[in-house]
């Protein structure tokens, strides 16, 4: 498919690149090893200096639906859509229920 048609000619670009650095060495590397390097060590220190020092994200369900006296509080609903019926989205997705 288009995929494949896509890969291939990746591939192609790619290899003309190689056979161009085969005969000019420091073209190569200002070509493609170059920018794909700095590209590499910028955003390796960008991650670093940006991500380091936040606390690890904590994520919990028993905010979703506060406001919502009934029981199960994270509850899906399930009407808009036509091709679920409510009673099989209920029995699946019961609370204690395993949905695999």
């Amino acid at each position: 498919g288009a995929s494949r048609h896509c890969a291939s000619h990746m591939r192609a670009l790619l290899l003309k690149r190689v056979r161009y650095g085969l005969r000019d060495r420091r073209g190569f590397l200002c070509q493609l090893c170059l920018p794909s390097g700095t590209l590499v060590l910028l955003l390796s220190l960008i991650s670093n200096k940006l991500f380091a020092s936040m606390p690890p994200l904590e994520l919990d369900v028993g905010r979703y639906n506060e406001n919502f006296q009934g029981s199960p509080r994270n509850l899906v609903d399930f009407t808009h859509l036509t091709s679920v019926e409510p009673q099989d989205a209920e029995d699946m997705l019961g609370p204690g229920k395993a949905f695999w």
